[in-house]
This record gives structure tokens, C-alpha cells and sequence, in this order.
């Protein structure tokens, strides 16, 4: 369907009254995306004729339109984030042939009255600049990175602080020194695939012995590339992270690339021997924190955790004197079903009856299945507490009735409780690809780039027809196009 047909059809549907609010909103959003495809060509071509301001800032044309800033790359005029998608495929080549980023500019960019302004940062911004500066009460330093004229990737492009003043304690100048610094921070995930001849055959083997598994997903187990694209995302979006752990049975994806900066950790080398080998994750999830040379910070990810555009360590983390973990409640709560399998609801729940008997808090809600932030010593502390849950849950070889899951639910959850974490606010989406609006998730995920992090799950239990995998791989090839450096070339 091309995109006026669809603009025509989305329009239709939104007119329905009787359509959930969210629903609403989701169509509403693809109708906007849909939009600026089409009128995106008209409107650069009108816009010299309605006259924009445009200043040379480190050698770049930088326009600014209807309260906008617009980068010019040759003949072509484009926003930041446009240009950015546009020029994946360049960008890849060339970071392929030049791994080697040149150095950051720095632009600082604010309002005075209702005119946008834009100066590039260095020792001599211009005497009108300053005096303007003086007068805004709001402020946006960003940065970008120039591959080659008019390629910009990733992070870069983003703005990477905002700070402003109030109306009764006004400031001369912005101070760059109130923000905090952050931490070291290291990305853990979690990968498997069932495919594997190797694993397949313990896997067979521990349910002849045990008689478990109860749960019988195989989507759980099952591996889609995502792995390889959740670490593009983070390439892009995530370069202030120091190292990434990839906690696998032994098996590793051909196209992997071990090197400083990403390193493989096995599960003999987390799990207790006696333990092994270990298909149930909240198994693996409650040893996370044993990781050698892990970070005192980490933020871990499943494999079909992606970031949707530029984040920085304040998403996770309220920095400061304490840094605590940033928790992202799910507006949804643990049904209250009493044959639930032995998933998320059932570990959620058990959760609450953990927290409540160590804090007398209750909170049923869920977490978001997004990036998880944690503590390396924060998790020990929590392990020292229940030493009992942790040594059950790390020895059963398959999900459990009984089983916590720490890093997704039980540790957030009692952080929050206890004073240790504080409530965090990201924009993310949860796509069940077996969903009937599982499609326009995903062409909202690449037209409107407003969230955070997102979710591309599946599960045996999805409604709807079968996943398209094939269409789904060129999705996420739409989303993240840049190969990182631990992809094989």
C-alpha cells in the first residue's frame, strides 16, 4: 500500500469513535508520519520562498523554520533525523573503512522571544550571540559528528542536555557544570538459540530427566537476528557504554565479533555447577550481578530490547551523589488469574508477596519490558537477603511456579520500596508480533522516532496469524541500518 491509500485509510479509521484511545493514538501518530512523507519534498521546495534564517555554524548552513532547525547537505534540505535515516547505507561504508570517529562539534542552540537561535561552541562565541544567550531562559547543547558532508549518525545528532533557569532566579549565562557526570556503565544481555544442534540435545535431555518445562514456549528460545540489531541500536544510540557482556550456554552467533569492548560470558561461568546446564532464564537473570569485571551501573536488555533514537546514562539513571536506577512502571497489573504458566505474571506476583513481607509496601503493577538499569551491589544486597529464593531459582533447570525474576521485577520493585530507585519516565512500545496492529507499531516505530526503547516480542501465546519473519528482519534493518563493529564483515 502506498502512502496516500494508507493516509486515506488510517484517516478513515480514526474517524471511528468507538476505537480505544490507544488504538486512536496509534493511528494518529502513523497518520502524521504518513504526512510528512508526502509533503516532506513540497515543503522543502517552498521554504526558501517563505523565507527561513539560516547562519554558517562550524562551516554548516543550519536553517531554521517553524520552530525547527534544518541542516543543509548540498542541494538537498532535510532535518537532522531525516538525514540521518537517509544516509545509513554511507554512514555503514564509511565507519566500516574508517572506524575511527573524528572529534564531536559542539552547538548550543536557545530561544530569545520567539526567534530560535544557534551558535557553534567555542572560546569566541560572537558578542551578540552572548547578549542574546542572556536573555533566554532555556537552553539545548547537542553535538554532531561529520563523517563526510552531511552525514551525521547516531547520538551525535541529538541534543545531548537541556537546562534553563526560572522566572524569579534568572541566570547570566547557562553553567554546564551543574550536570552531573556519570559512571562507567556496562550492557549485559541475555541470547539463545534453539537451533543449536548442541543445545537442542541438552535441552531434550534435561526435560527427559526432570519431566519440566512446563511452559513449552519454543518462541522463547527461538533467535530472529534480533540480537544483532538490538546491538546496532546501541551502537548508535548508546556509544557512552563502556562494555557489553553476552551471556550465552557457549553458543555464539556466526556473525559475532568478540573484541575489547564485547566479550561472551558463559553460563558455567555465573551458574553454580550443579545447576547446569540452565534453560530457564530467571535462572540466569539472578546471577547477572556474578559477572567478572562487570560495572558497579549495568543496564541489561533481552535480545528483543532495542533503543529507538539517542539516550544518555540520565534515561537509566537519576545521576548524582547516590545514582539510582530509574524504574519504568507498566500502567498493566499481575492479572489476578489463578492458573497463570509459569511466565512473568506468575514471578510478578510472587514479587509482590516478596516485597510486601520484606517492606509492606504492595505494588502489583508490572514493569515495562524495556532496558532494566540496575546495581551490581544493590542485586548482592538483595541475594543476601533471600538467600533461600536466589540458590532455588538459580537450580531449577526450567521455569518454575515458584520462581522470582530479579532484574525484571522482584529487584525493581523493591528498590522502589525501599528508597533505593526512583520512578523513570521513557517513551517505549511494546510490540506482540502476532498482533493485528503489530504493522502500523512498527511503520510508527520508523516514521515518528519518538521512543526511547522498544519491544519486538513474540510468544507461542500470540494472537493472530504467524509472524512474518522475513518482514520483520527488514524492519528492523529499516530501524537500526548501521552494522556495528562486532559484526562480521
Amino acid at each position: 500500500m502506498t502512502s496516500s491509500p494508507l493516509l486515506a485509510a488510517v484517516y478513515r479509521l480514526i474517524r471511528r469513535r468507538h476505537l480505544a484511545p490507544s488504538t486512536r493514538a496509534l493511528l494518529h501518530d502513523v497518520a502524521l508520519g504518513e504526512a510528512g512523507a508526502l509533503l516532506g519534498p513540497l515543503v522543502a521546495r517552498l521554504r526558501p520562498i517563505a523565507g527561513t534564517r539560516s547562519w554558517f555554524a562550524g562551516g554548516r548552513a543550519v536553517a531554521v523554520a517553524g520552530g525547527r532547525r534544518w541542516l543543509v547537505a548540498g542541494a538537498v534540505e532535510r532535518s537532522i533525523e531525516a538525514l540521518r535515516v537517509a544516509h545509513g547505507a554511507e554512514i555503514g561504508s564509511h565507519l566500516r573503512s574508517a572506524p575511527t570517529i573524528p572529534p564531536a562539534e559542539w552547538y548550543i542552540s536557545w530561544k530569545d522571544g520567539n526567534r530560535e537561535r544557534l551558535a557553534y561552541v567555542d572560546a569566541n562565541i560572537p558578542c551578540a550571540a552572548e547578549v542574546s544567550m542572556r536573555n533566554a531562559s532555556r537552553w539545548e547543547l547537542w553535538r554532531c559528528y561529520e563523517l563526510a558532508p552531511g552525514n551525521l549518525v547516531g547520538p551525535e545528532t541529538s541534543v545531548t542536555a537541556t537546562f534553563g533557569t526560572d522566572h524569579t532566579h534568572r541566570t547570566a549565562r547557562p553553567s554546564l557544570a551543574a550536570r552531573p557526570a556519570a559512571p562507567p556503565i556496562d550492557a549485559v544481555y541475555t541470547w539463545v538459540d534453539d537451533s543449536d544442534p548442541s543445545w537442542r540435545a541438552a535441552r531434550d535431555e534435561a526435560r527427559r530427566s526432570t519431566g519440566a518445562d512446563p511452559e513449552g514456549d519454543g518462541a522463547r528460545y527461538s533467535d530472529h537476528d534480533e540480537l544483532r540489531y538490538s546491538l546496532r541500536s546501541l551502537w548508535m544510540y548508546g556509544d557512552w557504554v563502556r562494555r557489553i557482556h553476552v551471556v550465552t550456554a557457549g553458543h555464539v552467533p556466526p556473525w559475532l565479533v568478540e573484541d575489547e569492548r564485547l566479550r561472551i560470558v558463559r553460563h558455567d561461568e555465573l551458574c553454580p555447577a550443579d545447576g547446569l546446564p540452565t534453560f530457564n532464564s530467571h535462572a540466569i537473570e539472578s546471577r547477572l550481578h556474578h559477572i567478572d569485571d562487570l560495572t558497579e551501573h549495568f543496564i541489561y536488555f533481552n535480545d528483543d530490547v532495542f533503543l529507538g533514537r539517542a539516550v544518555d546514562p540520565s534515561t537509566f539513571f537519576e545521576l548524582g551523589a547516590m545514582t539510582r536506577p530509574k524504574v519504568f512502571l507498566d500502567q498493566a497489573v499481575v492479572p489476578d488469574v489463578a492458573d497463570l504458566w509459569p511466565g512473568i505474571y506468575l514471578a510478578s506476583r510472587r514479587t509482590t508477596e516478596l516485597v510486601e513481607a520484606l517492606t509492606g509496601h504492595h505494588d502489583d503493577h508490572l514493569v515495562m519490558h524495556a532496558v532494566y538499569p540496575c546495581r551490581r551491589s544493590l542485586l548482592a544486597d538483595l541475594e543476601a537477603q533471600l538467600p533461600g529464593e536466589f540458590a532455588s531459582v538459580a537450580r531449577r533447570p526450567f521455569r518454575h511456579r515458584d520462581d522470582i525474576s530479579v532484574p525484571a521485577s522482584l529487584a525493581p520493585h523493591y528498590w522502589l520500596a525501599t528508597g533505593q530507585a526512583v520512578l523513570g519516565h521513557a517513551p517505549t512500545e511494546y510490540v506482540s508480533l502476532g498482533h493485528a496492529l503489530t504493522p502500523l507499531r512498527l511503520r510508527r516505530l520508523a516514521r515518528s522516532r519518538r521512543f526511547d526503547m522498544y519491544c519486538l516480542n513474540s510468544t507461542d501465546a500470540d494472537p493472530g496469524a504467524a509472524v512474518d519473519w522475513q518482514s520483520l528482519t527488514r524492519w528492523m534493518s529499516r530501524l537500526s541500518p548501521v552494522p556495528s563493529p562486532w559484526e562480521r564483515r
